[in-house]
């Protein structure tokens, strides 16, 4: 579970060094997943995934869609019992980017 917690990490890192360049558009090559956590991607618990992949999210816990730099964003709270859960088949789809490359 550490492993994908710095998998989240790194993507949202991307995503938002992409912001910063001005990039408005999703670079898709070796994209695993895409949640831009606007809150018409969040219906419920489920985190709409906007790339080709359709690795859906779902929220663990209780997180709140509040305004970010760039649209919305989930405020964590330090509990440890709040947090994302990705597709299962997020280390599938990133071990096929990474042999690809």
């Amino acid at each position: 579970m550490k492993e994908f917690y710095v998998w989240v990490l790194l993507f949202i890192f991307t995503i938002s060094s992409l912001s910063v360049v001005g990039a408005q558009k999703v670079v898709e090559e070796g994209l695993v997943a895409y949640w831009s956590f606007d809150k018409g991607t969040i219906k419920g618990a489920a985190i709409e995934d906007l790339s080709k992949n359709k690795q859906n999210a779902k929220i663990i816990g209780n997180l709140k869609t509040v305004k970010g730099k760039f649209g919305d964003a989930i405020k964590f709270d330090n509990n440890q019992d709040n947090y994302i859960q990705g597709a299962k088949s997020l280390k599938k789809l990133q071990k096929q980017t990474d042999s690809s490359n």
